[in-house]
Parts: structure tokens; C-alpha cells; sequence
């Protein structure tokens, strides 16, 4: 990047009717989103920081829900499949996800759940629930014992499911015992998990392999670990995908909120003194392994182009006071959020204000006060280890940002495609990220082109009834294939 080139200015501007033709995929999109939209007879504007695109106003179906009519296998005996489905723990994001299974008609759902350190479990909503504490073996290495994995396979008469869904974590000890108990009592066995592991060595690979191959199929979180286990000899027709994803729900009712009101978030946009940019956006738990220094860093190298460049950092953590305190070691100006310095002795930030910003608002936990936020920016920049934030981006229609190192991010990383929705910069390098920072800001329409394409991901494949079909499809499957072995 040639930081001698021309500063760039950035003025948002408002899309009308005849502005720009929409993506044809990302109207399709927005139209299957949960939208409390208002009745309306003219086009409506879906704007953040530049131009996204324009869609005719209209009310929007009710949900991010599949079209394709859904099989309805029930069991030989007339019934849905019976199944119980064992989590280490209860996640809130989870609850979305076991409540749509619970819907389809053709499944007979009870979620067996215990608990992990740090993580709290929260109460089922839609779904049977049962809990089952887990036992610690050792601590180095980690071994568990969770007896309800055992005694799913144990149970009998109504209650006897026809298809257990185990997690693929060798650490747990009763995962072997559970799947031969069930095989040899006729219940169909799905594994679901990464398939991998960032502390991978062959002897580990082999182990989980041998133990992927006594399950009927299993189910993975993205499509890219799918050639990883064929070339470990897992049969192609055994192994599902449910793409990992948030609920899309509420992102899309708060977005379509804002946007369906243009004057209000124009209002927040002036208020908060975002007007000016870019305006690149973090969201998360602040921790030292995702490297927002490298945001700041690569800021400091943008100042020449883009003079008013600002961050924006959403959440709390332990990194917080480092951060802060490079920030005053690179004279960034640290603002609060209605875009005032945080310290009194510094002069307030004017229209071409030359100086570098960046905001850290602490974290918020509601979507109606996330929006905004999202909406007023850019793209996301999420140094390093990327997990479901780069989906609460896409559903902003925000391209993503990210370091190119797989084993920096959960699966959801595999939701990027470079150039398309998203960029990835070399990891552990300030100076490419900000080249690539600058590939994406340094053209509207490229900009708007991901946007686009980000929201498109968000809303056609990376979301609730994406995954719940791909856990649906293998649990049919597994009960199928344990039938034909009990007719043999």
C-alpha cells in the first residue's frame, strides 16, 4: 500500500430506488430473515457506512426458513424417530438450535446436558431436557466420565431412544461404552463435532478416526473438514454437515428496526459522531489471543489515506487496560461513545479531525443496542480467533476481516471466502492486515459488493435451519442404517 497516495475521504451516502440494482441472491435473502416490518408502498433503504443495496419494501416471510419441503420419516412403527442428543453443556446460543429440531416432525427430541467450568448453563426452552453431571478422571490430560451418556444407551421400553447423537470428544471416557452398548441394543449412533483437533498429532488423528468409524455417520461443523476425514477413509455418504451458526432471528428483527426508520439511524450516526471514517468494528470478549493490538496497529499505517479512521470496540475483558494503554503509547484519542475524548485535557473532535479513534464501549449484551453500532460501520476486523462473530457480522451485511491461519479460528471460519464476503491478512502482521484493510475500504463498490455477499452467506447458509438440517439428515440416516441391521 502506498501511504503516499491521496487521503481518502469517507462520506456516506444514501441509496434511493434507482440507485444501484440489488443482488438477486441477497433479496432472496433478506426475504426469508424475521423482519417486524412496518407496512409500506415504496422501496426501502438498507444502508451501513457506504451503500449496501436497495429492496423493494415489502412484508418479509417470518423466518430465516428453509423452502425445500422436509422429508417426514417416522419410525417402521409410525412414530418419530426417537432421539437423545448429549451435550458437554447448555448453551444459550444452543437453544435456538434444539428447539427447531424439536419442531421437525419427524423427530422425537430430549437434549441430555451437564456442565463445563466457566460456562453457564441456561434453562431449555422448546425442547426436552434432562441433566447429567459430568465426572473428572484426571485433569492432565483431561479425562471425563458422564454416566447419562451411558445410560441413554441402556434405557428401555418408551423411553429407549432409536438414534443416540454423541459428541466426538475423546475425553470422554464413556463415549466408546455408550456407542457399543447402543449399536448392540439396535440404536443408531451419530457423532457430531469438529472432526479435528488444533493439538492434532497421528496418534491422536488415528484414535479419533477408529472411533469415528463405530458410529453410523457423523455430522461436522463446515463442509471444509469433510476431505480431511475422506482421506482418512470415512466413507463420503457417512458424514454430514451442519454448519455452525447463530440465530438470525433477532439480529435481522433489530437491523430491519433501524433501517426501516432511515432519520433514526442517521441520527444515531450524527450523535455519535460516526459520520466520518471509515468506522472499522470489534466485537467480542476482549482477550489476548485475538490480537486487537493489531487493529490499532494497522490503523496507525492507514492514518495517511484515510486521516479520520476510527475503531469501534464492543466488549469487555482482561486485555482492556493494554489496550488502552496502547492506545495512549500510539496517540490514538480515546473517545466514549458519543464520540467525546475520554480525556478532558484534549481538544473534541471537529469534521476533519486528522486524529486517529478508537471507542471502548464495554460490553452490551442487547441486539436493539448492538445495531447501530453495526450498522454505522464498515466491515468487522477480528485479528484472531475468529468464531460465531464473523455470522453476527454477515448478518449486518459486514464483510470480515481475519487473520489466513485456520488454526487461529473456530470452524466458523470456513464461512469466509476471500474476496467475496470477507478478507484474510498473513497472521501475526499489522502491515498486511492494514494493506488488506485497505483493499476492501479503497473502493466503494468492492466494499459494497461483500456486503452484499456477506449478508447472502448469513441468511442462505450459515444459519439455524441450515443446521438443524444437516443434524436432521444424519439422524435419519443413522436410524435407517441401525434398522436395516436389526432386519439382517
Amino acid at each position: 500500500m502506498d501511504s503516499a497516495t491521496t487521503p481518502l475521504t469517507h462520506t456516506p451516502s444514501r441509496s434511493t430506488a434507482n440507485d444501484a440494482a440489488p443482488a438477486d441472491r441477497a433479496d432472496a435473502a433478506w426475504d426469508r430473515a424475521v423482519q417486524s416490518s412496518p407496512s409500506a408502498s415504496g422501496p426501502s433503504t438498507v444502508q451501513s457506512g457506504f451503500d449496501r443495496y436497495t429492496r423493494p419494501a415489502e412484508t418479509p416471510k417470518s423466518a430465516c426458513e428453509p423452502t425445500t419441503e422436509r422429508h417426514k420419516l417416522t419410525t417402521v412403527d409410525g412414530r418419530p424417530i426417537r432421539v437423545v442428543l448429549h451435550q458437554a453443556s447448555l448453551a444459550k446460543y444452543r437453544l435456538p438450535v434444539f428447539a427447531e429440531l424439536a419442531k421437525r416432525s419427524s423427530i422425537d427430541l430430549t437434549v441430555s446436558y451437564g456442565e463445563l467450568p466457566g460456562l453457564q448453563n441456561v434453562d431449555p426452552k422448546g425442547f426436552a431436557a434432562r441433566f447429567g453431571r459430568v465426572r473428572a478422571v484426571s485433569r492432565r490430560p483431561s479425562f471425563y466420565w458422564q454416566t447419562q451418556q451411558f445410560r441413554s444407551a441402556l434405557l428401555r421400553g418408551s423411553e429407549k431412544p432409536d438414534v443416540l447423537v454423541l459428541p466426538w470428544d475423546l475425553h470422554y471416557l464413556s463415549l466408546i461404552p455408550a456407542m457399543l452398548t447402543a449399536r448392540s441394543r439396535g440404536i443408531g449412533v451419530v457423532l457430531w463435532g469438529h472432526g479435528f483437533s488444533k493439538q492434532d498429532n497421528a496418534a491422536r488423528t488415528w484414535a479419533r478416526m477408529r472411533v469415528g468409524r463405530l458410529a453410523d455417520c457423523v455430522v461436522l461443523y463446515n463442509a471444509r473438514t469433510r476431505d480431511f476425514l475422506l482421506s482418512h477413509g470415512v466413507p463420503s455418504n457417512r458424514i454430514f454437515v451442519a454448519p455452525n451458526s447463530i440465530d438470525q432471528a433477532p439480529v435481522q428483527s433489530a437491523r430491519w428496526d433501524w433501517v426501516s426508520d432511515d432519520r433514526r439511524l442517521e441520527e444515531f450516526r450524527t450523535a455519535h459522531r460516526l459520520r466520518e471514517g471509515p468506522v472499522m468494528l470489534f466485537v467480542s470478549r476482549l482477550l489476548p489471543e485475538r490480537r486487537v493490538d493489531l487493529m490499532l496497529r494497522a490503523m496507525k499505517t492507514l492514518a495517511d489515506r484515510y486521516p479520520s479512521i476510527q475503531a469501534v470496540i464492543i466488549g469487555g475483558g482482561p486485555e482492556e487496560g493494554a489496550i488502552r494503554a496502547l492506545a495512549r503509547e500510539m496517540g490514538i484519542v480515546q473517545l466514549d461513545r458519543h464520540g467525546e475524548p475520554l480525556d478532558p485535557t484534549q481538544a473534541a473532535v471537529k469534521p476533519g479531525d486528522p486524529r486517529l479513534r478508537v471507542r471502548l464501549l464495554g460490553a452490551l449484551y442487547e441486539e436493539h443496542d448492538l445495531a447501530p453500532w453495526f450498522l454505522c460501520s464498515d466491515l468487522m476486523c477480528f485479528p484472531a480467533f475468529l468464531g460465531l462473530s464473523v455470522l453476527h457480522a454477515f448478518g449486518y451485511g459486514l464483510p470480515v476481516v481475519t487473520s489466513d491461519e485456520p488454526s487461529q479460528h473456530g470452524p466458523e471460519f470456513a464461512a469466509i471466502r476471500e474476496g467475496v464476503n470477507g478478507k484474510t491478512f498473513k497472521a501475526d502482521d499489522a502491515e498486511d492486515l492494514a494493506a488488506q484493510l485497505d483493499w476492501l475500504l479503497s473502493d466503494p463498490e468492492r466494499l459494497r459488493s461483500a456486503s452484499n455477499a456477506a449478508l447472502t452467506t448469513a441468511l442462505t447458509e450459515y444459519n439455524v435451519p441450515s443446521m438443524v438440517d444437516g443434524l436432521e439428515a444424519a439422524i435419519r440416516f443413522a436410524y435407517t442404517r441401525a434398522t436395516n441391521r436389526r432386519l439382517k
